[in-house]
């Protein structure tokens, strides 16, 4: 039993750690690529529609979610000055986050660890 909580531990923290290193470095990405400005968001608005899908969808429908998305990219855009500088602190507070979730996880699998100790103990002495 006790090799079994250690395993999951083990699991757990690595795939925790690796889910943490892929978000740190999509926030580094972005933090890094945000300062370019809002050119970005006036070249998305002009990319054209594929015809596939004026064929699967109503045309009316198409430019309506052409001119929310230019919408919604035009805001974001006017958001990147204050944006950019804190993806930079997102990264350090995700790393300080999951210290603290796999502290709390190692503390778990210890209590547990000695829980099972104590009750194989117990058992002996009583059986």
């Amino acid at each position: 039993m006790k090799i079994f909580i250690w395993t999951m531990t083990a699991i757990v923290a690595l795939l925790g750690t690796l889910l943490v290193a892929v978000m740190a470095f999509a926030a580094g990405w972005l933090s890094d690529n945000m300062a370019g400005g809002a050119g970005w968001a006036t070249q998305l608005a002009q990319v054209p529609v594929p015809a596939w899908l004026s064929l699967l969808l109503d045309p009316a429908m198409v430019e309506w979610v052409r001119a929310a998305s230019t919408s919604v990219l035009s805001a974001v855009a006017t958001g990147l000055p204050w944006l950019a500088p804190m993806l930079g602190w997102v990264v350090p507070m995700l790393w300080v986050l999951w210290l603290i979730v796999l502290i709390f996880v190692l503390a778990v699998a210890t209590g547990l660890h000695f829980a099972v100790g104590r009750k194989r103990s117990l058992t002996r002495l009583n059986g």
